[in-house]
């Protein structure tokens, strides 16, 4: 919820263009755009969560290592994607 409220927080101030040139606004600016290059990883992580959670694929004790599983699984599917973009 931080991170949506801080985008929104961030996107009028920018977009209201108050303070231009200074150095709290540049500040603004990275913050935003930090933020906003994170969504699609915590948008993943949630639905990841949501997923096991509804599921009940794990129970209380073991979904960080089913969490931790399912990740290693989807980066070896990226390696082995990048590999066949790249042609290694």
């Amino acid at each position: 919820m931080l991170p949506l409220l801080s985008m929104l927080v961030l996107g009028v101030y920018l977009k209201l263009h108050i303070h231009e040139g200074t150095r709290f606004r540049r500040i603004a600016v990275l913050a935003h755009g930090i933020i906003g290059r994170t969504w699609p990883l915590l948008a993943w992580v949630q639905m990841l969560f949501g997923a096991i959670a509804v599921g009940g694929y794990c129970g209380t004790e073991e979904l960080a290592q089913c969490a931790a599983h399912y990740s290693m699984g989807c980066v070896i599917y990226y390696a082995a994607g990048i590999e066949m973009l790249t042609g290694m």
